[in-house]
């Protein structure tokens, strides 16, 4: 991983119906400014997100997974599957 990436593990989530409901909670908590030491800091936020065991049977596939989606997002934007 990337120094500007980070992972959630949710194993309590067992419903990818769920994950919309996350991804709105995660994007509400960057939007907007932060201010840090007087300078006015803006975040966009990319998500990529795999499920098992629907996209994988491993962390290494997992992470592969929700990494190559992230890619598809940033490069496609939002409505792009994965």
């Amino acid at each position: 991983m990337g120094g500007d990436e980070f992972m959630l593990l949710m194993p309590e989530l067992h419903q990818s119906d769920s994950v919309s409901s996350i991804i709105s909670k995660i994007v509400a908590a960057f939007k907007g400014a932060f201010i840090i030491e007087g300078h006015r800091l803006s975040i966009d936020v990319s998500i990529g997100i795999a499920i098992y065991p629907d996209d994988g049977m491993d962390m290494e596939t997992l992470m592969r997974k929700s990494d190559s989606a992230m890619y598809d997002i940033k490069k496609h934007g939002p409505s792009a599957p994965g």
